[in-house]
């Protein structure tokens, strides 16, 4: 008899651990997917982002405020600190940067840090100002992860994540990313 119980208390252990195990997974799954829905709905921001850029003779500080205000980026998509938008300098064209900024009404920040790299790729927007503005100017193209996701963005013409990283306007050194 202690013999069968022995048995019978190893069976449902085992039973109530594959139910674990199930449950578990589901989990799992269900929280895959809402990340993944999520990344879908930031993708789907920078799509209207380029179109929004593709479709205007130029779009200026004030333009972009606008836009990102409209997405009411807190409730709409919880988790995004700021959208920015990256120009291409190459090398030795700071000064024809800055006449195209001054153009569009808007006054550009030194580029920083100094990479001396061939290509630059610079924050030139971001919303909301008041939390990202240390980022403004910086030349993302100073850290390998950076570059490498700005790099096969372009080449590719498809969306791409950072590895982790520490935003330059994040003062609690929390890891992010950029996409």
């Amino acid at each position: 008899m202690a013999a069968l119980t022995a048995v019978g208390t190893i069976l449902m252990g085992r039973l109530e651990q594959a139910r674990t195990q199930a449950v578990f997974e589901s989990y799992a799954q269900d929280s895959i997917q809402r990340l993944n829905d999520r990344i879908e709905g930031f993708v789907r921001t920078l799509d209207g982002a380029g179109a929004f850029f593709a479709a205007s003779t130029f779009v200026s500080e004030q333009d972009w405020r606008a836009y990102v205000e409209i997405l009411d980026i807190d409730i709409n998509l919880p988790g995004v600190l700021g959208l920015g938008f990256i120009s291409l300098v190459q090398e030795g064209d700071a000064s024809g940067f800055r006449q195209q900024s001054l153009s569009r009404g808007y006054i550009p920040p030194p580029i920083y840090p100094d990479t001396g790299l061939p290509e630059r790729y610079v924050i030139e927007y971001i919303e909301p100002i008041e939390t990202n503005r240390p980022a403004i100017g910086l030349d993302i193209g100073f850290e390998e992860g950076r570059r490498t996701a700005a790099l096969r963005a372009r080449e590719t013409n498809t969306v791409q994540l950072t590895p982790p990283i520490k935003l330059v306007q994040d003062n609690e050194s929390k890891a992010g990313f950029l996409l």
